[in-house]
């Protein structure tokens, strides 16, 4: 019964809901292009990212997240290029968003620079109310209700990183554009301004281990503040176990294998809280990462990755 409950809120969503909000990431940490234009091209390396999400499993129409990440320097490290492609499914509704980033260093030293980011954005969004099967077959109410809107955007965002600490600030959804693709109905859909705030260190416990603490703060209009506060223990270059919390969401849990300096792969799992906890199970999170360095001025980041 307390599925049914949930499935049915679940559902009625898209027909509510005229804001597009961020997707969320568990390993949001270990790709600042996920949050951030002003990361791309840091660490002068070649990066790829793949992470595939699983929120609230077992629960049909729970929301479904694909994406991939793409970002380098210039020969110079000056300047950075990213590419970033998400899809984020849930119930009816998908989104399809397709971003090129670019970001302009300014190096302080070695280990030290401030970077500023602007990013395009082009969002395919669908909602296909008219698949929605209640009782014996359709309902005549949600016929001719679907939506098909293409609605561009831009984002821009600032980011400082040195030799073991970084800190953004970014607005990834800047121009609040909205469409209707289907004038028969009010459904309307829009980009929601965020604000995101990050930042982190590292430090040396010896023996080859090392604490990084790492937060993010999200703020949007109208929505609550959501914080995202973390830690993560390295251990002899090779393991990274973490845990968080996203309040009044879930408590992470996350584990990652470097492999070697090019590959690394983690996993993580959210413990669902809040409100809605009783209704839902856990999410899954893959993470599949390949660097490859290019000059010798490649760096190691206040993560304890090369990027």
């Amino acid at each position: 019964m307390r599925k049914l409950v949930f499935i049915s809120c679940l559902f009625a969503i898209p027909l509510g809901i005229t804001a597009q909000l961020l997707p969320g990431y568990s390993q949001y940490i270990y790709n600042g292009l996920i949050l951030n234009p002003a990361y791309a091209g840091s660490g002068g390396q070649l990066s790829f990212m793949a992470i595939g999400r699983e929120q609230w499993t077992g629960i049909p129409g729970s929301p479904s997240t694909q994406s991939v990440f793409l970002h380098a320097p210039s020969g110079n490290l000056r300047s950075g290029f990213g590419l970033a492609v998400v899809n984020d499914k849930m119930a009816v509704s998908s989104v399809t968003d397709v971003s090129v980033s670019y970001a302009y260093r300014i190096p302080f030293d070695d280990q030290t620079s401030l970077s500023f980011g602007l990013k395009g954005t082009i969002c395919h969004a669908i909602t296909s109310l008219s698949s929605v099967r209640t009782g014996e077959g359709n309902d005549n109410a949600f016929t001719g209700q679907d939506q098909n809107v293409w609605i561009p955007d831009a984002g821009a965002g600032i980011y400082m990183d040195g030799p073991d600490y970084f800190l953004g600030i970014s607005v990834p959804q800047l121009l609040e554009l909205s469409a209707i693709g289907n004038p028969a109905n009010s459904v309307e859909f829009s980009y929601r301004r965020h604000f995101l705030f990050t930042g982190g260190m590292t430090f040396s416990l010896g023996n080859d281990v090392e604490l990084q603490p790492f937060a993010l703060l999200k703020y949007a209009v109208n929505f609550p503040v959501s914080a995202n506060l973390n830690a993560n223990l390295k251990i002899k270059d090779r393991l990274i176990l973490g845990t968080g919390y996203r309040t009044d969401d879930a408590w992470i849990t996350n584990i990652q294998w470097i492999v070697s300096k090019n590959f690394r792969f983690g996993y993580s799992y959210d413990f669902p809280l809040g409100i809605f906890g009783p209704f839902r199970s856990g999410s899954h999170e893959l993470m599949l990462a390949a660097d490859m360095i290019f000059t010798k001025r490649s760096r190691i980041s206040p993560r304890g990755l090369g990027r």
